[in-house]
């Protein structure tokens, strides 16, 4: 696996890695939790100065060795705009300006010559949490939909309920994140396994897509069957997708 951070043994000092990705799938989440998502990344990329800025009373205040003093509304626009609504953005850049006028580069982001580098900016460990926490938000969401009234309840032998979703294509989503779960933080095979998971993810995603879609077009479908397409639509599929992309993010943050 190629690594996304620079030759360290040409540099003579520190350095400053580089931004990291934006959060994955971000257009499609809701109002509050994009805000959150958009938040998350500003702070794992920027720090108010008082955290560790330079400050030299005989200068006038902070100096920026890292750049800076950035603007938390041009940082937020300049990456977002056109992924989020405008009403995202302005609440997000509403939320920091009440925590700091001006922002410097995360200490995070700086990468030493001579440390023994496992994680840098991109904190590997902190999204292998992240990813568990989905793989469980997820197992919730699979548990709920075979619960549900309607839905594994005084059905034939297979089947989930009456549309073609069956037992078996829950069981096989509920292997794939158990494999995952058991997954190592820091995995011997660069994230391989992780990664096939993630490809057959997406699959599952797709059936399980189509078949959202072909219930919820049928003109005669029972309310109890409709309600388990739109769980499915509005629930499980979206929590696969985050998963899936946070699945990438880990992934890409390893440095091997």
């Amino acid at each position: 696996m190629s690594s996304r951070y620079p030759n360290l043994g040409s540099w003579g000092s520190e350095q400053l890695g580089p931004l990291s990705e934006p959060p994955y799938d971000i257009d499609s989440m809701p109002h509050q939790e994009a805000i959150e998502s958009i938040r998350g990344w500003f702070f794992q990329n920027f720090e108010d100065p008082a955290e560790s800025t330079l400050y030299e009373s005989a200068e006038g205040g902070y100096i920026f060795i890292w750049g800076g003093p950035y603007s938390a509304q041009e940082i937020i626009e300049d990456v977002f705009f056109g992924i989020v609504s405008e009403d995202v953005i302005k609440d997000v850049v509403k939320s920091l300006a009440i925590e700091a006028f001006d922002w410097a580069p995360s200490s995070g982001r700086i990468i030493y010559k001579d440390q023994e580098i496992t994680r840098t900016y991109s904190d590997a460990i902190s999204l292998y949490a992240e990813m568990q926490l989905r793989i469980t938000g997820l197992e919730d969401a699979l548990a709920q939909l075979t619960s549900s009234p309607g839905i594994g309840h005084n059905n034939p032998p297979g089947s989930i309920d009456a549309t073609s979703l069956s037992s078996q294509e829950v069981a096989e989503l509920r292997d794939l994140l158990g494999t995952l779960k058991r997954q190592p933080a820091t995995p011997v095979d660069n994230g391989a396994e992780a990664k096939a998971i993630a490809e057959k993810l997406k699959e599952k995603g797709k059936i399980l897509g189509d078949i959202a879609s072909t219930e919820l077009t049928k003109e005669t479908v029972k309310k109890a069957f409709s309600s388990v397409a739109t769980f499915i639509a509005g629930v499980v599929l979206p929590k696969i997708v985050d998963l899936v992309g946070k699945i990438l993010e880990w992934i890409s943050s390893l440095i091997y």
